[in-house]
């Protein structure tokens, strides 16, 4: 792939699409058939190209990342008045895509204001002023305020976007404050809550191997993967079969700084592919053809299983590698968590994602480790190569829990936190149903 191993100092408008949150192996690949390979291609396309529209809403979201992450680059000082909005940049890019990444990021639309970019020696300089019958609309306030999060406040203004900007931007104070929100809109739907909550242990547990078994009336798995995708904008999505040693590479190159890696359609992946996730399941590596380098690969993994007449269940070695499994649950409509899902922004997403990685920098210390015996667990006849590392998920599932929690210590009460969790995970294994439907 191109461009995606640069030096740190490389401007950012030269960095891969690859690694722009949530674009797909099929984006990418159509992308780049237009020629659009770097994020500063990617800022100068309109949102509603023609072209690519037909990639879906995500489309918008991505030309809109690449204007950010140019704009987070280059912008310098900001000026705010009643009647102007005057910004200094860096002269790293051409006047054209400097001034969509500024309006971009700072949320300013064309209708209502008229924009000008003056070039200078020491950079570019961006007037945005409103057109007259906005001059004091509720939009052109608006526009003033967004812009005032970047002016300095007394102190040296950090590279990149200002960090009034992300306490102004983020919606929780803490980890568990999100928790509670989603929780409380899921208190009618028990097993929604079992499956956000393996989400969420994955994302604090990074080695987290989670199996997701599907019925024919299983939740929607692309509603439930947009979900987990809004609350990670960090998640990748390989889908198996077919795909090629450059694409698996450029796929898992996006997974190396964490995030998760959802697995679709492993029954029907080839040989090569196979062996790349069974790498990725046990050691964490992938080995590439391409420059025989080896990839470290942290994120947590959920696989994709089908529990349906006519399809190829998991083999034992896949299933060996399972830390935890969970049938998903029947459908039910309407639902409330998809309403409240659907309501966060890309900010919220990138702003819990931040809440995240703070603690994963949390390392605690294991106080407290249960025997073998105090956990056991009944298989069903059906998943017979399931158990293996069952003692070792529920050590992960008790750090995730630990961390959730902010403690500097895994105790005994995480554990039984987290052996309780199994046990709901286990017993939705046991719950049958019409062609394999695990909630009927």
């Amino acid at each position: 792939m191109d461009n995606m191993n640069e030096p740190q100092g490389t401007p950012a408008g030269y960095r891969s699409i690859g690694l722009v949150p949530g674009i797909g192996t099929i984006a990418f690949r159509t992308l780049t058939d237009y020629g659009i390979r770097n994020l500063l291609e990617l800022a100068r396309l309109d949102p509603y190209d023609e072209r690519f529209t037909k990639l879906g809403e995500g489309f918008p979201r991505w030309v809109l990342y690449a204007r950010n992450t140019l704009a987070d680059e280059i912008i310098g000082d900001v000026e705010v008045t009643q009647s102007e909005i005057r910004v200094t940049v860096q002269k790293l890019y051409d006047p054209d895509v400097t001034l969509k990444s500024i309006m971009g990021r700072l949320g300013v639309y064309y209708i209502y204001v008229e924009a000008s970019l003056y070039d200078s020696q020491s950079g570019y300089t961006i007037s945005i002023t409103p057109k007259p019958e906005y001059a004091v609309s509720v939009q052109w306030n608006e526009y003033r305020f967004n812009a005032s999060q970047f002016v300095k406040k007394g102190t040296p203004k950090e590279t990149g976007r200002a960090q009034v900007t992300v306490q102004y931007k983020l919606r929780w104070r803490n980890f568990k404050d999100f928790e509670q929100e989603l929780f409380d809109s899921l208190k009618e739907r028990k097993d929604l809550r079992i499956l956000f909550n393996l989400f969420f242990k994955g994302m604090l547990s990074p080695r987290l191997n989670i199996l997701f078994v599907w019925g024919e009336s299983s939740a929607n798995r692309t509603v439930v993967r947009h979900m987990m995708s809004k609350i990670n904008p960090y998640l990748v999505h390989v889908t198996m079969g077919g795909n090629s040693s450059e694409r698996l590479e450029s796929s898992f190159k996006k997974c190396v700084s964490g995030g998760v890696l959802f697995i679709d359609e492993l029954e029907k992946s080839e040989p090569q592919e196979r062996q790349a996730i069974l790498d990725i399941l046990s050691v964490r590596r992938y080995r590439t053809d391409v420059g025989k380098q080896t990839l470290e690969i942290p994120s947590g993994v959920i696989i994709n299983g089908w529990a349906r007449k006519g399809a190829r269940f998991l083999d034992p070695e896949i299933l060996g590698l399972v830390d935890v499994p969970f049938r998903v649950p029947r459908s039910h409509a309407p639902v409330s968590w998809v309403k409240f899902i659907e309501q966060l922004t890309e900010d919220d997403g990138i702003g819990l994602y931040r809440l995240v990685a703070e603690l994963l920098e949390r390392k605690p210390v294991l106080a407290y480790r249960p025997s073998e015996s105090q956990i056991s667990f009944r298989i069903p006849a059906d998943y017979s190569g399931l158990g293996a590392s069952f003692l070792q998920g529920v050590e992960k599932l008790a750090l995730g829990i630990s961390r959730s929690k902010y403690k500097d210590k895994v105790e005994e009460e995480d554990y039984r936190e987290a052996v309780a969790l199994m046990r709901e995970c286990v017993k939705s294994l046991s719950v049958k149903g019409a062609e394999g439907d695990p909630s009927s």
